[in-house]
């Protein structure tokens, strides 16, 4: 970035996603390049976000400014021309309802700022369509569907079915419940594989159908958002369906993990 910055040498260059929170004027000229800058900063919250703003202190003389989490207004004058300008800097939120906040706060700055704007920044304005994203920060691509026939696959027990009590208590049922197969182990393993293959697929299903079911209504309580505030009941069901979605996804990348280390 400081290559660009130096090589390009613009008058002002606006900063997004920074993830500091603090920034030291030693690294900002290390950015520059040389002493000629003024700059302005807002941190960023846990590591996440923050701008900074950063001009030719030759060029653009600053007379005022302000920092909020999402945008930074710096007032002054171009030195040359002698016009009084506002720099604002703008890292817009994904979601539709804070971005109505957001641009109806910058638009109340006009009458405190009211000479010429400069803007600039990411106003996370772009949307394309993919894959549900689920609750994930990532819109997942769809690559292939291409199904491979690899004959009968053998059955490996998974660790994560432990953390089902439903589980337990049918493998504590079944067992004690074959004493037929008392003094031959094999035929009793295999008795309780079929029984938990069985329960495997079936639990697999109301799994699979949960997950559906919430992505369903968070994508639906999404589309809300973007209309309009969410109610405080909408906003505990949204936070319970993304607990539950959580898990569920856990207790699946679980599974993963152990099959993608099965041969």
């Amino acid at each position: 970035m400081g290559r660009v910055i130096r090589k390009t040498r613009e008058d002002i260059c606006f900063l997004q996603e920074i993830k500091l929170e603090s920034v030291s004027i030693e690294s900002v000229r290390k950015l520059w390049g040389d002493n000629s800058f003024d700059f302005k900063v807002s941190p960023a919250m846990e590591k996440s976000g923050g701008l900074l703003s950063i001009w030719d202190k030759n060029s653009f003389v600053r007379d005022s400014g302000m920092c909020e989490q999402r945008f930074i207004v710096v007032a002054g004058k171009w030195a040359l021309e002698g016009m009084e300008a506002v720099l604002i800097n703008i890292y817009a939120p994904n979601s539709s309802t804070d971005q109505r906040i957001l641009w109806d706060e910058i638009i109340g700055l006009r009458n405190q700022f009211n000479s010429a704007w400069i803007i600039g920044g990411d106003f996370n304005d772009l949307q394309q369509q993919g894959l549900n994203r689920s609750i994930s920060d990532h819109i997942p691509i769809f690559l292939c569907n291409d199904s491979i026939d690899l004959g009968p696959r053998p059955f490996k027990f998974i660790n994560a079915w432990f953390k089902k009590k439903d589980c337990m208590c049918l493998i504590e049922k079944e067992w004690s419940g074959l004493r037929c197969f008392k003094r031959k182990m094999a035929l009793k393993l295999r008795k309780l594989k079929g029984i938990l293959k069985k329960w495997n697929v079936e639990d697999g299903n109301i799994l699979e159908k949960r997950i559906i079911e919430s992505e369903s209504r968070i994508k639906e309580m999404d589309e809300i958002s973007k209309k309009r505030e969410l109610t405080v009941k909408e906003l505990k069901e949204l936070k319970h369906l993304n607990t539950e979605m959580w898990d569920a996804i856990r207790f699946k990348e679980s599974i993963w993990r152990q099959k993608s280390r099965m041969t």
